[in-house]
């Protein structure tokens, strides 16, 4: 591989031994702290002087475009508090948008290390920023529009501010003139939507911006707002949805004739695909990027709209237009990967072409173990091995992509390793990977065991999976078994009989020894597993709660996940588990418990990120630390403990975190 001229140090390791970057740690003011942030769903995108900035999970990622073809990861940015709504690069200065975190400033001379020197937080989210000279912009929705002077980067100051009744949703900027949209909220079919005007305010002075005129273009709801303005041929192009009862009905863009800015017109309008992440151009071109249908609008102004299908499969979330090439972000639906594909879009008569890709796993909402130092994710479409030996510096090792299952998306439910094989179930299925080159994880064999898998664990030379199949009588419902399989043939797994003994809906299956426990029929029950192929109730204890499918284990003391928080059971005598207070429940609902020695980790759906607790004394389990802002943290999925470190994997990618001790 060539090396571009300026990082042929600095890029060597990347190249050579594909290791991320260092991240800084984040200091959460609590006792959990982040050590790193791989993965994630892309978000923003920009592209400057042949390098392309990439929100990716919470990071900033530089990528060497200068070969299109080959487009190349050469330095990361430490996590941020939140998810990039937006970038924008001036003089070696990366402006981010940062949603309720404000506007973080980093330092990208030298892109192999991006560095944040500087913030500034303004009292609403940051949804977009517009830099012009020394002056930025920021769109802060309720907050209305902030002006600031970024002349000292690491100190930026706000100088001046403009203030609309409902809120500003985006900023666009031409000579001497902002652009904004500003929201007039109305109701829409008994629904309070974002009805957006676009103003014009006069900017040259930026410490005081005077209205110069409005153009109602209230005809398409729009949350949020997405423009791109052309001041060389006096045009804003701004993106809609109009949005029906049970979601978006349909979607265009407002063509508006701003060249006298006291009269703003819509002069046009395109069509459009709903659910767009993402709008940017020139005066040549613009694209639109959606995650809806997966499509990707190509528009040359004076033309014909040339809608293509390239991003077919691939959820669009960013778009960046340069001279004649287009970049857009997503994450790829089949094989769980984060994205960016450029495009040559120089042909004014025929679609777009392919150039290059550049991708990496996002490990976003994933299901797994932990083993050794490393951890083993079934993911939507993929099967990753993340090793962990640098907590602070985790990479993925190796992946292989989950075939198709029985017709369904293939998303992996659950992980066990036994010794040099991964067991998966996806769907209906058994995947057994060999792992004894981590780096090629290696499909052996593939068995479907019924209609649906949902759980899967080990004792011994024996795996248990819980499976769905079809009921005796039609229309009543799935039936649950745990199919019994021998591993004396690690990678060709035999069944050897199935066990059904407990009726009901059936969650979770974890197994510690001789026992295991399993939440079935609204109840936790205890297992005696002596004998592998003839499994017997011991006890049972009530779960009444919805979840249950993530159960851990320390001592005599079992641990469930619920909406109403953790649940807890006594079952030193294994004939009458006992339950315990339920704690944790005021984070929200609970999706994931895990534990390493007296220390147990619990991953919320509903905006409590996550929580560490010492549960040494489980009667009385006291809250250790917590880090409720991981972004899109309301979907953490999973939650892993890997020795002293906590893994939990949320749509904003895999976090590590680590409790430190209390003074």
């Amino acid at each position: 591989m060539r090396l571009r001229p300026w990082c042929v140090g600095a890029c060597l390791a990347v190249v050579l031994s594909a290791a991320p970057a260092t991240y800084a740690g984040v200091d959460t003011g609590t006792p959990l702290q982040v050590d790193a942030q791989i993965g994630g769903n892309t978000s923003a995108v920009a592209v400057a002087g042949g390098l392309l900035y990439l929100g990716i999970g919470t990071r900033i990622e530089v990528l060497d475009v200068s070969e299109p073809s080959r487009p190349l990861r050469v330095g990361s940015s430490a996590p941020l508090p939140e998810q990039p709504s937006a970038i924008v690069v001036a003089s070696g200065y990366a402006f981010v948008a940062d949603g309720d975190a404000g506007v973080y400033v980093l330092d990208v001379h030298d892109p192999t290390q991006p560095v944040g020197i500087g913030t500034y937080q303004p009292a609403g989210a940051s949804q977009r920023v517009v830099v012009d000279g020394s002056t930025a912009y920021v769109a802060a929705g309720d907050a209305g529009l902030h002006i600031l002077d970024v002349s000292d980067p690491s100190a930026p100051q706000e100088i001046g501010n403009y203030n609309a009744a409902a809120g500003v949703l985006d900023v666009a900027l031409g000579p001497g003139v902002a652009y904004v949209a500003v929201d007039d909220g109305a109701t829409n079919r008994g629904m309070r939507v974002a009805l957006p005007h676009l103003r014009t305010l006069d900017v040259s002075d930026p410490r005081n911006p005077i209205e110069l005129g409005i153009a109602d273009v209230s005809a398409g709801a729009l949350a949020p707002s997405l423009m791109v303005a052309d001041p060389d041929h006096g045009r804003v192009y701004q993106y809609w949805n109009l949005f029906g009862a049970i979601g978006c009905d349909t979607a265009g863009i407002h063509v508006l004739d701003v060249s006298d800015p006291t009269t703003p017109t819509n002069v046009a309008d395109l069509p459009a695909t709903c659910g767009a992440g993402s709008i940017a151009g020139n005066g040549d071109r613009f694209a639109v990027a959606a995650s809806a249908g997966s499509a990707l609008s190509l528009y040359r102004p004076g033309s014909a709209q040339a809608r293509t299908d390239l991003m077919s499969g691939v959820m669009a979330s960013g778009v960046a237009v340069d001279g004649t090439l287009l970049f857009v972000a997503g994450e790829d639906q089949a094989s769980g990967q984060s994205e960016v594909r450029v495009f040559d879009t120089s042909s004014t008569g025929g679609s777009p072409a392919p150039l290059g890709t550049y991708a990496e796993a996002a490990l976003s909402h994933a299901q797994g173990t932990a083993a050794g130092q490393r951890i083993y994710l079934g993911d939507r479409g993929r099967f990753s091995i993340v090793d962990l030996s640098q907590p602070d510096r985790p990479v993925e090792v190796g992946a292989a992509t989950l075939p198709a299952a029985g017709g369904l998306a293939n998303w992996a439910v659950d992980v066990s390793v036994v010794g040099a094989y991964a067991y998966v179930i996806d769907g209906p299925s058994l995947l057994t990977f060999s792992i004894a080159d981590p780096t090629h994880p290696t499909l052996v064999n593939l068995q479907d065991l019924g209609v649906g898998t949902f759980g899967v664990a080990h004792a011994g030379a024996y795996l248990y999976v819980i499976v769905g199949v079809n009921p005796a009588t039609p229309g009543a419902g799935l039936q649950y078994e745990l199919a019994i399989l021998d591993l004396t043939d690690p990678a060709h797994p035999q069944t050897r009989g199935t066990w059904s003994d407990v009726g009901g809906l059936w969650n979770g299956l974890v197994i510690d020894g001789t026992r295991a426990y399993l939440t079935a029929g609204r109840a936790l029950n205890v297992l005696d597993v002596v004998d592998a192929l003839h499994p017997r109730v011991l006890g049972s204890a009530p779960f009444t709660d919805v979840g249950g499918d993530r159960l851990a284990v320390t001592g005599q003391t079992v641990f469930v996940n619920g909406f109403e928080g953790v649940h807890a059971y006594d079952v030193t005598d294994p004939t009458q588990p006992v339950e315990l207070p339920v704690f944790g429940g005021d984070g929200g609902l609970v999706s994931s418990v895990a534990l390493t020695g007296s220390t147990l980790y619990a991953a919320y759906w509903s905006g409590g990120g996550l929580r560490a607790f010492d549960v040494s004394d489980p009667t009385n389990p006291v809250l250790l630390g917590a880090y409720p802002n991981i972004p899109n943290g309301s979907v953490a999925a999973s939650v892993f403990a890997l020795g002293g470190h906590v893994l939990t994997s949320t749509y904003s990618g895999l976090w590590v975190l680590h409790v430190t001790p209390t003074q």
